[in-house]
């Protein structure tokens, strides 16, 4: 069923977020304009990012091109 896909993608996502901020090294980079707050950005990546004593800084880049809630156009992929 559909939910039940959603949720196994959401918790695959959910593991590639945890091991990326994990692993962070640096300065890392946020693109973030429109983000839901809600979401794995911020509820999962963002406070991994923020303990891990690696990463050496955390910069919003806020650039006019990358408005998500006017902008964006999802593309559909197939594999």
């Amino acid at each position: 069923n559909k939910f039940t896909e959603r949720m196994l993608h959401y918790r695959i996502w959910v593991a590639a977020s945890k091991e990326y901020a994990s692993a962070a090294r640096g300065n890392v980079y946020v693109f973030a304009n429109g983000a839901n707050p809600n979401r794995v950005l911020y509820s999962i990546e963002l406070p991994i990012l923020e303990k891990n004593p690696m990463v050496s800084d955390i910069v919003y880049v806020d650039h006019p091109y990358l408005d998500l809630e006017t902008d964006y156009q999802p593309t559909m992929m197939r594999c």
